[in-house]
């Protein structure tokens, strides 16, 4: 067995399917950062230490032979604004069964603690809902597996907030 600790890689080829969803993910991230303040995607490899031909084969979801460090992707994460921040953030909290808020969401005092409870009770019945749903036909599909797990992650972060608001 390979010693994952001795590598600064990222992924391994042995877990290429979940590497090309992450670089999916960063791909999409960049992309629509890079269309939100006018450039092409190339534009983005001035923040890091590829040249503009190199940077979209450490990204591209369907070439292998290149992968992903973990100091790429903090340099990449340090260039992109919070919204597409969150988007890679968000997936892997998900892939490990994890929430990611940003701190300022957490400090957010323009909702009251009673938003939040509303707003958890809301999230729960539409959870509790869409699982009736799923189970009527006793067979839940896949779409069906992926709103459950989106309504859960919801639920899980407005937990999050209210717990954080609690403890001040």
């Amino acid at each position: 067995m390979e010693n994952k600790t001795l590598s600064n890689q990222l992924f391994y080829k042995n877990n290429s399917q979940n590497a090309n969803s992450f670089n999916k993910i960063i791909d999409f991230a960049v992309e629509k950062f890079c269309n939100s303040i006018g450039f092409n995607k190339n534009f983005f490899s001035q923040f890091l230490p590829y040249s503009e031909s190199q940077f979209p084969k450490y990204i591209n979801h369907n070439d292998d032979t290149k992968n992903l460090k973990s100091h790429d992707l903090i340099h990449i994460l340090d260039n992109l604004d919070k919204p597409h921040q969150k988007l890679i953030l968000d997936y892997l909290a998900q892939r490990y069964e994890a929430t990611f808020i940003f701190n300022d969401s957490l400090d957010d005092n323009n909702q009251s603690l009673e938003h939040i409870l509303l707003s958890i009770t809301a999230t729960d019945g539409e959870l509790s809902k869409q699982f009736l749903n799923a189970i009527e036909d006793n067979n839940i599909d896949d779409n069906e597996i992926k709103q459950l797990k989106e309504i859960a992650y919801k639920l899980r972060s407005l937990l999050r907030v209210f717990e954080s608001r609690v403890n001040r």
